[in-house]
């Protein structure tokens, strides 16, 4: 896999090259923090960041509190999972963790980003942890001879006796530790997919764990909520070690100031029953945060003669706002259903949902409600695609599933409680088993 780090990437801290050009700027452009048009401020998809991280003050502070101590030269006091559904900010947290990597840089520190497909091959994880500097014969030598450079940067006069791969899983802690002795911080996302890759895996968590005890090396990864069963594990000393976060939906106050800040910034304000309406679209769900804010401030910009006066976006912008962006909102639902399907969870899934829609503003209900719902809608597909799986008990199979698709959710610490993980998506199940009966 091509080498993937901080500098290379471009995801530096940013705004500074915008703040030198502002006085060249459009008054109407001139407030803002990321991008020349006001339109796609708001960044849904992709991980990027947004235009304000709200509401993960508390998770910044611990990760804060460790990046401190790699940049003054200290072992980590524990390795971070970052753990949640799809959608709601891993991905742009470990971004934040690279730019305030980058403000140590003074120091020493350095971030290396990292994917769970990095750990594909042995060799492709060696050639992602090492300098490029180290390899002497230009930046595509093959493989044969890269893994052959940076075993003679590790160990002079060193050659290969055996194939690469296998000198590759030697240089696993090696690489790692002469890296750690700058002060590394080391960022793992869709960590969930290197449980495909067991045996490099094995020897990267072994390395880590060798490694830290002595160097500056933080590890951070980033998953969905089956990540430990999607590792696997194999020490489980250093999973239980873990400072696992749960990342999920955002708070109320958090929702409101991550869509009335980034609008306050590019010039507009917004009429607290337009913001109140707009969150309830959002449902507190940074991807749909994203979403609704990013078509508020078009609505804006495209019906200006809509405005409230002083600028404000009032309900009719944000009326249309929620129009324009219901489609991208709907396709999401479809996909995530269509994952439902795919593994007979539909009817757990009804079930679940109708036991949440009898609850007010969604609030989580106790784990033994959730159960009892999961086990009524236990059918034949769901015994097959259970017993497939290895799993003895269809109904807590299927919860399980649930969860892991982020349908359902319970935070770090709260498992004796069940959220929903998208309420809008609970919504859509509903809607298609209305549909489903109607055409019966």
């Amino acid at each position: 896999p091509p080498r993937a780090s901080v500098q290379e990437s471009g995801t530096g801290r940013r705004g500074s090259s915008l703040q030198s050009k502002v006085g060249k700027l459009p008054a109407q452009l001139a407030n803002g923090r990321h991008h020349s048009d006001p339109g796609t401020r708001f960044r849904p998809g992709f991980g990027q960041s947004p235009p304000l991280l709200s509401g993960r003050e508390r998770e910044q502070s611990d990760i804060a509190w460790e990046l401190k101590g790699i940049a003054e030269g200290a072992p980590a006091t524990s390795h971070i999972a970052l753990i949640g559904p799809r959608g709601n900010g891993k991905t742009a947290l470990l971004g934040w963790v690279a730019d305030e990597t980058l403000e140590l840089g003074s120091h020493g520190a350095e971030c290396l980003q990292l994917t769970g497909g990095s750990f594909a091959s042995a060799d492709g994880l060696v050639l992602n942890l090492a300098r490029p500097e180290w390899l002497r014969r230009g930046s595509a030598p093959g493989v044969l001879m890269a893994i052959e450079d940076i075993a003679s940067q590790l160990f002079a006069g060193a050659s290969l006796s055996a194939g690469s791969e296998c000198v590759a899983e030697r240089l696993i802690g090696p690489v790692l530790e002469r890296r750690a002795r700058e002060k590394l911080v080391l960022l793992v996302d869709e960590a969930h997919i290197m449980g495909r890759y067991q045996d490099t895996v094995r020897k990267f968590f072994n390395a880590v764990q060798i490694v830290s005890r002595k160097h500056p090396l933080l590890l951070i990864v980033a998953g969905t909520p089956d990540l430990a069963t999607k590792l696997d594990v194999p020490d489980a000393t250093f999973w239980s070690r873990l400072r696992k976060i749960g990342i999920g939906r955002l708070s109320e106050d958090a929702s409101r100031e991550a869509l009335r800040k980034p609008l306050a910034r590019m010039g507009y304000g917004i009429a607290e029953d337009a913001l109140d309406r707009s969150v309830d679209v959002a449902q507190r769900y940074p991807f749909f945060l994203q979403l609704v804010g990013a078509a508020l401030s078009r609505a804006a910009i495209d019906q200006p003669d809509d405005l409230e006066p002083e600028r404000v976006i009032g309900l009719v912008i944000a009326n249309s706002a929620f129009e324009s962006s219901r489609i991208q909102r709907t396709a999401y639902c479809e996909e995530r259903y269509d994952e439902l399907r795919a593994a007979a969870l539909v009817p757990a899934a009804e079930a679940v949902a109708k036991l949440f829609a009898g609850q007010e503003n969604r609030k989580a209900v106790p784990v033994g409600k959730v159960e009892a719902a999961v086990a009524e809608a236990v059918d034949d597909d769901i015994k097959a695609e259970a017993e497939a799986a290895g799993a003895r008990d269809p109904a807590l199979w299927a919860q399980r599933e649930l969860r892991n698709l982020g349908f359902i959710w319970s935070r770090i610490g709260g498992a004796h409680e069940c959220e929903p993980g998208i309420p809008s998506l609970m919504d859509y199940v509903l809607w298609r088993a209305k549909i489903a009966a109607a055409d019966k």
